[in-house]
């Protein structure tokens, strides 16, 4: 059931209505002391990662006020499943544990950084993957027969008040994120009444892997908006208005190489992001008919619908999400072709067609990046915020990259553009904001609406 507010706060609506805490599960850390504000102080040395040694020490407002801020909101377009794994709210989010956020700010004459710290059991890597035949999602009733569009990633985003926000739900300083909401006639939206807020969106899948958040805005004339600039993530479809049209490319078996602004040259795993790529080639349907062949098909030794272990064998699963998916069509045709391969016969009696075919069937089973990556332009306003997170980008590795996430974000602190919250340390004043934490969701959320961000003195 949604709640009265229902305005995301990132992509869609936001909102704010349950009244009940729950204790965190988060450890307090040994060293800093915990404050009731975020306090930033003052660093002569820029901070380039989460593992600057400034975060082991440095005071921390530690956040375990953690409401349903948006719940029970579905992507109901056809053919989009299994993306609301926060629909439930916090009974959902992290497996129904305890959620707490740990929040740490420096600035120095230019910037201001800020770090978040939650705990979240699992990596959520994916936004919108192509799966051929993939699971039903328990929430909606769309067939999945063929190409879906499925899964989420793990999110964060703060919203800082620009110029006095003001809603029906009161003003951005006395409520927080929920100014940024009105009643539209049809429930709330994010688009305040009047005034501006700014928006920093972390997305594991489409953000972080090239080293920034969107920088976003939403103001009463358009909503919510990116800023200005070209977005660096592509919907990779044959039709982007259709989720079942199928993946339009694959990755081409070349290192993923791209730079970074807060470090060196990052190598993107192909299991899960796609940055170089291909046309997808070959027919599921036909592809799947040449691995169930009853003779001598794949299906004998990697299982039905590529579950693996066979019952003519011991063939390694195709649906996993770790293995299958870093591997190239060369790469598939190399190893399949070769001594090494039980099925070697088998595959050499295909055409070149036929193999493009399986292939294209296997490549299903596992999965297909629903969004492409292109090196972010870091001089248009959409790049304000750069972001470094502790996820291994070159080799994700979901049994041992998850627990606790550690996200650090790092933005001018005057843009000069009118769409970004202009941060003066001279001032001595306070900020306001709020944080949402989205976990396999892009729509429902967790987190806390107002809290105060404040510079101490140099």
């Amino acid at each position: 059931m949604r709640n009265l507010i229902t305005c995301l706060f990132v992509i869609l609506l936001v909102s704010c209505t349950k009244d009940y805490l729950k204790k965190p599960s988060l450890p307090k850390p040994v060293m800093g002391e915990e404050t009731d504000s975020l306090e930033a102080s003052y660093i002569s040395e820029a901070i380039t990662s989460v593992n600057a040694a400034y975060w082991s020490t440095a005071d921390f407002l530690f956040v375990d006020s953690i409401y349903d801020l948006n719940t029970g909101d579905l992507y109901v377009e056809d053919g989009l499943l299994n993306l609301s794994g926060t629909y439930n709210g916090t009974a959902d989010f992290n497996n129904g544990d305890p959620v707490a956020i740990r929040l740490k700010a420096a600035y120095d004459d230019e910037y201001l950084y800020i770090m978040a710290e939650w705990e979240d059991n699992s990596l959520d890597l994916s936004y919108q993957d192509w799966l051929w035949n993939g699971p039903a999602d328990p929430l909606k009733s769309d067939s999945t027969n063929r190409w879906t569009s499925q899964r989420n990633n793990d999110k964060i985003a703060f919203a800082f008040d620009i110029d006095g926000a003001v809603s029906g739900l009161n003003t951005f300083s006395n409520n927080g994120c929920a100014a940024s909401c009105h009643d539209g006639g049809s429930g709330y939206e994010m688009k305040p009444e009047s005034g501006n807020v700014d928006i920093w969106n972390w997305s594991l899948s489409l953000s972080e892997p090239v080293g920034y958040a969107f920088d976003m805005h939403t103001g009463q004339l358009n909503g919510l908006a990116f800023d200005a600039g070209s977005k660096w993530f592509k919907r990779n479809a044959i039709d982007s208005s259709d989720n079942r049209s199928g993946p339009a490319f694959e990755w081409d078996g070349l290192s993923q190489n791209i730079s970074r602004p807060l470090g060196s040259l990052t190598i993107l795993d192909p299991a899960w992001y796609l940055l170089n790529k291909t046309p997808a080639i070959g027919d599921p349907i036909s592809g799947a008919s040449l691995y169930k062949n009853e003779t001598k098909g794949c299906e004998g030794c990697h299982g039905q619908d590529g579950v693996g272990n066979g019952v003519n064998g011991d063939g390694t699963p195709f649906n996993d999400e770790t293995s299958s998916r870093k591997f190239s069509r060369q790469a598939f045709k190399d190893y399949a072709a070769s001594s090494d391969h039980e099925g070697k016969s088998y595959y050499d009696g295909l055409t070149s067609n036929q193999a493009d075919h399986l292939i294209a069937y296997i490549k299903g089973l596992a999965g297909i990046p629903g969004y492409y990556l292109e090196e972010p332009n870091s001089n248009e306003s959409i790049a304000d915020v750069e972001s470094n997170a502790g996820v291994n980008v070159a080799r994700v590795n979901t049994s041992t990259n998850n627990g606790t996430y550690k996200v650090m974000f790092k933005r001018k602190l005057d843009t000069g553009n009118g769409d970004d919250t202009n941060f003066d340390p001279s001032l001595q004043i306070v900020y306001p904001f709020g944080v949402a934490l989205m976990d396999n969701d892009g729509k429902n959320h967790v987190g806390t609406l107002l809290e105060y961000l404040i510079f101490k003195e140099k």
